[in-house]
């Protein structure tokens, strides 16, 4: 965030990872923050719930909306211009990299990628 000084933190907000709960969070956040211009919901799911409370603002179309998952419903959000983007992830790759990694520095140990 250094390099984009007009880029600011406004808040944090507990969304429980879902629909109902990010909606209720994105509506205090719009109540709060009337010029609040985007928004990183933790998934998919999430993001759902923060464009239906934009829409339900009438602010569709004016807040960036960014989120994390590449489900079938983000990319249909994306699809119907609701959602800007979302990042797929791969659990599996994650897992299997991060074992890689925690077993590399474990003292004493030498990893051997087989």
């Amino acid at each position: 965030m250094a390099k984009h000084l007009g880029m600011k933190i406004l808040d944090t907000q507990e969304g429980r990872g879902g629909t109902d709960g990010s909606k209720r969070a994105m509506q205090d956040l719009l109540t709060r923050f009337p010029d609040l211009d985007a928004v990183f919901p933790i998934n998919d799911p999430s993001a759902l719930g923060c464009i239906s409370a934009i829409e339900a603002a009438g602010r569709a179309g004016q807040v960036t909306i960014v989120s994390v998952d590449g489900s079938r419903q983000g990319a249909a959000a994306i699809q119907a211009g609701k959602l800007d983007a979302s990042v797929a992830q791969f659990p599996r790759e994650i897992g299997r990299l991060a074992a890689e990694k925690a077993y590399a520095t474990w003292p004493g140990r030498r990893w051997r990628k087989t």
